[in-house]
């Protein structure tokens, strides 16, 4: 174990996470939300912002500043933007019956 979360029922049913440069996004289905964390000192990352969703299975990078955020069973895919520093903002979503997430 490289480090732990201050906040850790913020990541409660983590479900699925990436990182680019000094910055971790979780989906956290338990929770349904995403969360963005600073990783830069391993051993003590920290939350920096979270965006509550309908429900939250999986995140994937888009672009440079932009993540998709998959529902699962839900049917919804959700797009995030996020700053440089880490803060999250819900850009849209759309729940359609023919995704398939």
């Amino acid at each position: 174990m490289l480090g732990t979360v201050t906040e850790p029922t913020a990541l409660r049913g983590a479900a699925g996470v990436v990182v680019k440069g000094t910055l971790a996004f979780v989906a956290a289905s338990g929770v349904a939300r995403v969360v963005s964390l600073d990783v830069r000192v391993e051993a003590t990352p920290a939350v920096i912002s979270s965006v509550r969703l309908s429900a939250a299975s999986t995140v994937a990078l888009h672009g440079d500043n932009h993540l998709n955020v998959g529902s699962g069973p839900g049917n919804r895919v959700t797009v995030l933007s996020y700053t440089p520093s880490g803060v999250l903002m819900k850009t849209g979503s759309v729940k359609d019956g023919r995704l398939q997430v």
